[in-house]
């Protein structure tokens, strides 16, 4: 598969007026005799959104077109980063983080938790914050959590203890490995046959939108 588009080549310059990203489950589930729910996971989780653009003039709702024909035609990949909260309450900007890099220091035996280093002292994420790292060797592979602990802080030293993320953390990732906190991103495809193309006023063009998925490859 081709390198995939950086953000500030495609999703980091849409003008979207509407967004859903979230991770759904991949469960099947059945009942027994005695009214026994039973559940089982059967794929992997992946991180799915829906964007809607703004309206606009002509050439730029043409110019995200060509793209995006582009994209739907060879199933390229693209980083799409989460939405709509994508930087930490704490520090939005990321202005804190100037001088720092953060790091993977540990990941628990569980798969559902890790710790971080490498950050300011006493830097904060909250629940439903996310982040980001590559993982894995041969293809780069993006790998995309949301906290699930209430709060996380660092220590003065720039660590935190264990915390809960979702999804699980696959295999492939090594302490050590930058992870991202600003614009934190997977890599996306497109899903076939999701895109709305657009309505075209004397002005303006507006109603394009599209639906994508991650990609682990």
């Amino acid at each position: 598969m081709a390198d995939p588009l950086t953000l500030a080549e495609f999703f980091s310059g849409l003008k979207i007026s509407k967004v859903s990203f979230h991770l759904p489950g991949v469960r099947q589930h059945s009942r027994t005799a005695g009214g026994e729910v039973l559940s089982a996971v059967i794929g992997a989780s992946l991180w799915r959104g829906t964007v809607t653009l703004a309206a606009g003039y002509h050439r730029s709702i043409s110019a995200v077109q060509a793209v995006l024909e582009d994209l739907d035609r060879a199933g390229d990949p693209f980083l799409a980063h989460a939405m709509p909260v994508w930087a930490p309450a704490y520090d939005p900007t990321g202005s804190i983080l100037n001088g720092y890099t953060p790091v993977l220091s540990s990941v628990a035996g569980d798969n559902h938790r890790c710790a971080l280093s490498g950050l300011p002292p006493g830097y904060r994420l909250a629940q439903g914050e996310m982040l980001a790292f590559t993982y894995g060797t041969g293809p780069v592979r993006y790998a995309l959590h949301r906290v699930r602990s209430l709060s996380v802080a660092a220590s003065q030293a720039g660590t935190t203890g264990l915390f809960d993320v979702v999804p699980h953390i696959r295999p492939g990732w090594a302490t050590g490995t930058a992870v991202t906190l600003i614009r934190p991103a997977c890599k996306a495809v497109i899903l076939p046959g999701s895109i709305r193309w657009p309505n075209s006023a004397p002005l303006i063009s507006e109603g394009i939108s599209f639906d994508f998925i991650q990609t682990l490859r």
